[in-house]
């Protein structure tokens, strides 16, 4: 006679097993952060935060040198003003 049986495992189900950890994604920082949108200091009508955003020169209202300010590009024409504009003259 056998003094202790040996009990059967039971299955683990899937609602009593520990959840798996999801891993929570970090944030990509915005380089532009340092910029204010109150901030024009070239005084092109895109504020410095803009001009960091689309890769312009906030100290330089003309960062393309075509003619065009950065705020004339970007708002009136819908061009980049990072790029020379072919009609500006």
């Amino acid at each position: 006679m056998a003094l202790f049986s040996a009990s059967p495992r039971l299955p683990v189900s899937a609602s009593s097993a520990p959840a798996a950890a999801t891993p929570t994604p970090t944030p990509t920082p915005d380089p532009c952060a340092q910029y204010s949108t109150d901030t024009d200091t070239d005084n092109d009508g895109v504020n410095d935060h803009e001009e960091c955003k689309y890769s312009l020169d906030f100290r330089n209202p003309h960062s393309d040198s075509d003619g065009l300010t950065d705020g004339q590009e970007l708002y009136k024409l819908g061009t980049d003003g990072g790029k020379r504009t072919p009609t500006a003259t």
